[in-house]
């Protein structure tokens, strides 16, 4: 889980933006 702050919920990419909802 990381609060990136970026608004997509259940973006579980390597990314890890937005990954709040998880």
């Amino acid at each position: 889980m990381r609060l990136t702050g970026d608004p997509s919920p259940g973006n579980m990419n390597s990314s890890g933006s937005g990954n709040f909802l998880l």
